[in-house]
């Protein structure tokens, strides 16, 4: 069984809460990230943020 992560529902417009403007692991906060997963579909932001981790570990800059 294969588990998602679902990022919360918001109405055009809303703001959202200063916690969720910050940046986080990935480096783009939650509305960036849930922006792009609107945009892109979920599958092709998955394989770009793995491509992202791979070629940040080619250069030695990956957590």
């Amino acid at each position: 069984m294969t588990h998602r992560r679902v990022l919360p529902q918001r109405g055009r417009g809303e703001a959202l809460p200063e916690a969720e403007r910050e940046p986080d692991a990935l480096g783009v906060s939650r509305d960036q990230l849930a922006s792009r997963a609107e945009h892109a579909g979920f599958g092709a932001l998955l394989r770009q943020d793995i491509r992202d981790h791979y070629r940040a570990a080619a250069r030695g800059t990956a957590p």
